[in-house]
């Protein structure tokens, strides 16, 4: 049997250069080194451009001093993350018009020296449908495009004969955060609870945001309760960590209430979501910091 033989560097430059997918190359510090040509495409700077900017301006200026603190923390903790439907981000071009994209990121090491590889898919042409389905600051679901997605799921569990769970999240001490360290800390804070629960979830499942810091989950095919109380502690502990953000001490929590339907035939989204946000403010309740799961 024959080995395959690695690509020359020209052949995979060849390849690169001829993506439909954006793609740049960026050290730690965020300086750019390479830039395919979609990439230019989209953003409307040259090769040579490229190299003399920072991915930082890239970003709207609202959100550059919040880009910077999730790139350090990509930094400390550099993971690969896929381009993930439902998870849009707003960028900026060359002329200063505000785009909105899908990211991937890919750590790599490029010459002893470590970088990440930023693919990325302009997706303006779709901008009414993002306005109209995506939270603009998590770039979460928002909750139209939730009940759309939790309705195609069910209908798959109810196919399937498989349960379908959901689960309401609401933050403990939100309002002490803006009140004490400002609205950009709580923007912050909103922003890494969405990151925890993209990175908790399965492929199949689902995150949103549906108005202030309530956040809605639908898990397909969940084993029992047990298994999804153990969930939502899980992430009830995630979202306590939070301890530092913006240099500023914050101090949250979360309560959730969790629904699980085993047969999912008889029941609406909508009316899952009430119960669900019905067990949420029993655990509030009950103390805050607790989760409290029911079968339907």
């Amino acid at each position: 049997m024959s080995k395959t033989q690695p690509l020359p560097d020209s052949t995979f430059l060849t390849i690169i250069n001829a993506s439909p997918i954006g793609m740049l190359l960026a050290n730690k510090k965020g300086i750019i080194t390479f830039s395919n040509p979609q990439a230019e495409s989209i953003f409307g700077y040259t090769h040579s451009e490229f190299k003399e900017i920072t991915v930082n301006q890239l970003v709207p200026d609202k959100l550059r001093k919040l880009h910077e603190q999730m790139r350090s923390d990509f930094n400390h903790s550099p993971t690969p993350r896929a381009m993930a439907y439902g998870r849009t981000l707003p960028a900026v071009t060359r002329n200063g018009v505000e785009i909105q994209v899908q990211l991937g990121l890919t750590p790599l090491k490029t010459d002893n020296e470590d970088a990440v590889l930023i693919s990325i898919i302009d997706i303006s042409n779709q901008i009414l449908k993002v306005a109209s389905y995506h939270d603009a600051l998590t770039g979460l679901a928002n909750r139209n495009l939730f009940k759309e997605l939790a309705s195609n799921l069910q209908s798959l569990s109810i196919r399937n004969k498989t349960s379908l769970s959901l689960l309401f999240l609401d933050l403990d001490g939100f309002k002490k955060v803006n009140d004490q360290s400002g609205h950009a800390t709580g923007d912050r804070v909103l922003c890494q609870v969405a990151s925890i629960l993209t990175q908790s979830i399965r492929k199949n499942d689902i995150a949103s945001r549906i108005g202030g810091d309530e956040f809605v989950l639908c898990f397909y095919d969940i084993k029992d309760i047990e298994h999804l109380q153990t969930l939502a502690r899980n992430l009830i502990k995630q979202v306590t960590s939070i301890r530092k953000v913006d240099g500023h001490n914050v101090k949250i929590g979360a309560s959730i209430g969790a629904i699980m339907a085993p047969n999912p035939l008889n029941m609406s989204i909508e009316d899952m979501i009430k119960s669900a946000d019905r067990l949420m403010y029993s655990a509030k309740k009950a103390g805050k910091g607790q989760a409290i799961s029911e079968l339907q």
